[in-house]
C-alpha cells in the first residue's frame, strides 16, 4: 500500500477562522471517511470560528452537525496533534489554504499533506499569483487591482479605471477562495455593490473582464514531475460557478468529464496545469481552472486552488476518477506525497543543523 499505511494515524483538520468554515466541514467529512477505510484510525481536529481547536469523538461521521459541547474535547495545539503521523489540513479560505497553517506545521515538525507556505501564499493571492504565471508564459485574463484606500480616497477615478475592462466584468477578493465575495457586474450600479461587498473580504480587489468561453478545471498531482488529469467543463446555470453551485446545488449545473474539447486543447490543459504547479512549486495535490475563448480557442489560466474542495460533487475527485484513479488510490497517494515532501525536508534541515555556524 505505501509506506504511510504503516504510519499510527492520519489527522484530518477542518472549520477554521475563514468564511469557508461550513465549506472545509463538507470537505473533511468525505476525506475522513476515506482515509478510515484505508488507515483505520483517523483524527479528526476542529478548529472552531474564534481559533479554538478540538479532538473530535471517534465515529463522528456528519462535521457540518458536530455538537462540539458534547461531541469534542477543547485542546491546545500541541495535545491535538500529539499521536500524529501526517496531518490533512482541509481549511479552506484564509488561515488555512493561504500558508498560515502550513507555516504552524513547519514550526511544530509536524508532516502534512498538500502545498507548502510560499505555494499556498501565492496562489491564494490572485494577483500576485498571475504575476508569476505570465512569468511562466501563461495567459492570464485582463485584470485591474483595486485597493480601498484608493478607492474611498478617489471612487470616480478608479470606477473610470476600472470601467475600461468593459462591462460585464468580475470583482473578486484578492484573497479568498471557493467564490466567496465574487460577484459579476454588468453596469456601475452593480460594480458599486459588488465592490462594497467584496471589501468586506480583503482590503485588495481584482476586477477581471469577462471571458466568452469555456470554463475547465484540470487535477494536478504530485511533488514534481506532476500528473494531471482529463479536463472538465463547467457549465453553471447560474452567472456564474457559484459557492453553492460547487458545495451544495451540484444539479444546478453541469459537469461534463472528459471535457467537449479537442484532443489538442486537452493535451494543452493539461501541459499549462503543470506549468502553472511548477511555478508556484506546488505538493501533493491542487486543482488548476482555465478558460478556454470562444472567438479565438486561446486557454487563459484562471487560478490555482491548493487546497480544492474534496465532496462527493466536487470536480477534484471525479476528474481523478474519470482519468481512472480510484477515491481510495487517490488519498493514499496524496498521504504518500505529503510523507516524501516532510522526508526531504527533514533531510536538508540535518544538513543545515550540520553546517550552520552558532
Amino acid at each position: 500500500m505505501g509506506e504511510m499505511s504503516e504510519k499510527k494515524s492520519v489527522a484530518v483538520i477542518f472549520g477554521g477562522r475563514s468564511p469557508e468554515h461550513e465549506i472545509s466541514c463538507i470537505s473533511a467529512g468525505f476525506i475522513a471517511k476515506g482515509l478510515r477505510e484505508i488507515f483505520g484510525r483517523v483524527v479528526n481536529i476542529y478548529i472552531d470560528k474564534s481559533g479554538n481547536w478540538h479532538r473530535v469523538d471517534d465515529g463522528i461521521i456528519d462535521f457540518t452537525k458536530l455538537d462540539v459541547k458534547n461531541e469534542a474535547e477543547s485542546c491546545t495545539i500541541e495535545q491535538c496533534l500529539t499521536d500524529v503521523d501526517i496531518v490533512w489540513s482541509v481549511l479552506h479560505g484564509p488561515y488555512g489554504e493561504d500558508g498560515k497553517i502550513q507555516g504552524l506545521f513547519e514550526m511544530y515538525d509536524v508532516p502534512y499533506v498538500g502545498c507548502n507556505v510560499t505555494a499556498s501564499a501565492i496562489a491564494m493571492d490572485k494577483v500576485i499569483a498571475k504575476n508569476v504565471f505570465e512569468h511562466a508564459g501563461l495567459k492570464t485574463v485582463k485584470y485591474e487591482l483595486l485597493l480601498e484606500k484608493e478607492y474611498r480616497d478617489d471612487e470616480e477615478r478608479e470606477l473610470e479605471r476600472i470601467e475600461k475592462l468593459g462591462f460585464p466584468m468580475f470583482v473578486k477578493p484578492a484573497n479568498m477562495g471557493s467564490s466567496v465575495g465574487i460577484s459579476k457586474a454588468t453596469d456601475e450600479k452593480k460594480l458599486k455593490k459588488a465592490i462594497e461587498d467584496a471589501f468586506q473580504y480583503d482590503y485588495r480587489l481584482i476586477i477581471e473582464e469577462n471571458i466568452i468561453g469555456k470554463e475547465v478545471e484540470v487535477a494536478v498531482f504530485g511533488n514534481g514531475p506532476y500528473e494531471a488529469s482529463v479536463a472538465g467543463e463547467i457549465r453553471p446555470r447560474a452567472e456564474f460557478y457559484d459557492v453553492d453551485a460547487k458545495y451544495h446545488s451540484g444539479g444546478d449545473t453541469a459537469i461534463i468529464i472528459p471535457a467537449d474539447i479537442s484532443e489538442e486543447q486537452m493535451k494543452m490543459l493539461q501541459e499549462e496545469a503543470k506549468i502553472a504547479a511548477r511555478a508556484i512549486d506546488c505538493k501533493g495535490i491542487c486543482r488548476v481552472d482555465s478558460f478556454i475563448k470562444a472567438d479565438s480557442n486561446e486557454i487563459f489560466i484562471n487560478e490555482v486552488n491548493t487546497m480544492p474542495g474534496f465532496t462527493e460533487i466536487s470536480m477534484y475527485p471525479k476528474l481523478w476518477e474519470v482519468s481512472g484513479i480510484s477515491n481510495k488510490e487517490l488519498l493514499e497517494r496524496i498521504i504518500n506525497y505529503g510523507y516524501e515532501t516532510y522526508k526531504g525536508k527533514s533531510s536538508r534541515d540535518a544538513a543545515l543543523r550540520g553546517t550552520r555556524k552558532v
